[in-house]
């Protein structure tokens, strides 16, 4: 492996927080010229690192930067480049009969979110050990299993760490993690995440643009749509043609994109990878592997009508270009009429902060004020987002889930209803930094009413 060089960047999809040890010069005084010979004494560096031997990662592909606070390392590989083989290093003397010894942790990052399987490769649980070394053995390496398959799958992505096991060495934070990135070399493939149909369509829009259900995305969600898999290294192509399916095109909706067409990029071990042309940071998940956010695909269009059928649109993929289509060729869209009577939430996503207000304040809108009208209010487990027991509130631990039926008079529009928060105490979350996510849900609407749209919560 060669070492590369060091350069600075704000890192994107997944990063690695380090900081950086400060650095002090002692005081240096000047000699005077003419006078009696003065000892100048050599200006030191005082970091832990020179009171003790360290250890470090080494031989990254690409690194941020040492002097950043986000700095972070980087390894890359094809597929069929086979098990990697991480070198860690002892640097500085531990002393006769000395040992060192160093935990080290592999992980693969596991998705979630509505189509975590979506990218085709296994699940491997976190690896983990010890590295002794000695003055006589200042050299080990965490060695990564890789497989080099016929699949066509996502960049795998691990994460290395090291952290000392005994007292007499250091780990600086700049070398103490790293990424591994595994770029696949298999065919590649544009293929939507799921089956889609009128009953369960990919997406479910309100006339007036807002989507009748929307998961959060976390940082490692992958959300349905299209996805593009396999070797990522020649420029893909794919049409998008739209299908009327009880809706009319610029009538019901419009087309803004007709072709998918993402970024090719790749990994070469020769090549001294910088800023402007990395495969680690250039790239963000969401623009460069999917197609899953509607807005970009389509806009659908008010017509201030009732509508006596449900109506609905497909998009097919077609004409590809160095690519293969996958199984999945079409995705339904699904338009949900918003001209008859209908409950929603006067703001689809909601925030709650404990700290602030120990409850949530959800206000519920009808679009009539005829007669009197009902619906119940149901805080629920966030099914859609599926991020995993970190993410996800539960009931009577994070909020109160007792549904709440809310009674409208005549003339009403408006109502506004409170959820506690917490309510058997403030639960410490996983990190400081960390939200959980809950749904409201509508339902039991008053004859003749619909709703139009589920509520998500954040919650701190």
């Amino acid at each position: 492996m060669k070492r590369k060089a060091a350069l600075l960047l704000v890192t994107a999809a997944i990063t690695i927080a380090t900081a950086v040890q400060p650095i002090r010069i002692l005081a240096q005084d000047t000699p005077v010229l003419d006078a009696a010979p003065v000892e100048v004494p050599v200006p030191v560096t005082v970091q832990a690192e020179d009171t003790a031997a360290v250890v470090r990662l080494t031989d990254f592909d690409y690194t941020t930067g040492w002097t950043d606070e986000d700095a972070a390392n980087y390894y890359g590989q094809n597929e069929d480049d086979g098990d990697r083989r991480i070198q860690v290093m002892l640097e500085g003397r531990l002393g006769r009969g000395q040992e060192a010894a160093v935990r080290y942790k592999v992980e693969q990052l596991h998705f979630v979110g509505p189509a975590a399987n979506a990218c085709g490769y296994a699940q491997i649980p976190p690896r983990e050990g010890t590295l002794t070394f000695t003055d006589e053995q200042p050299q080990q390496e965490i060695i990564v299993p890789i497989t080099d398959d016929e699949v066509s799958e996502c960049i795998e992505y691990y994460t290395i760490s090291i952290s000392p096991e005994t007292d007499n060495i250091v780990v600086p934070y700049q070398s103490a993690t790293a990424e591994l990135y595994v770029f696949d070399d298999d065919e590649t493939v544009v293929t939507y995440t799921r089956k889609s149909n009128r009953a369960n369509p990919w997406f479910e829009v309100v006339e007036d643009g807002q989507l009748a259900v929307r998961p959060w995305q976390t940082d490692n969600s992958i959300m349905d749509g299209i996805i593009i898999l396999g070797d990522r290294s020649k420029p893909v192509t794919v049409d998008l043609n739209y299908i009327d399916c009880c809706a009319k095109r610029n009538e019901d909706y419009t087309s803004r994109m007709t072709k998918f067409s993402p970024q090719k990029f790749s990994y070469d071990k020769d090549v001294e990878y910088t800023r402007a042309n990395n495969p680690f940071t250039r790239f963000s998940w969401n623009n460069t592997h999917m197609l899953y956010e509607p807005n970009r695909l389509f806009g659908i269009i008010d017509d201030k009508e009732v509508e006596l059928k449900p109506e609905g649109f497909k998009i097919a993929l077609a004409n590809p270009v160095n690519a293969a289509i996958g199984a999945i060729d079409h995705g339904y869209i699904a338009i949900r009429d918003n001209d008859r009577p209908n409950f929603y939430f006067k703001s689809q996503y909601m925030y709650g902060t404990y700290k602030f207000s120990k409850t949530l304040t959800v206000t519920v809108m009808r679009s009539s004020g005829e007669g009197e009208a009902s619906v119940t209010l149901t805080p629920k487990e966030d099914h859609l987002t599926q991020a995993g027991d970190r993410w996800m509130a539960k009931a009577g631990v994070e909020y109160d889930g007792t549904p709440q039926k809310i009674r409208f008079a005549p003339g009403e529009t408006e109502k506004t209803v409170k959820i506690p928060l917490y309510p058997n105490g403030y639960v410490t979350p996983y990190s400081a930094l960390a939200s959980k996510y809950f749904l409201l849900e509508l339902s039991g609407a008053s004859k003749g009413y619909r709703v139009l749209h589920t509520g998500m919560v954040t919650v701190h």
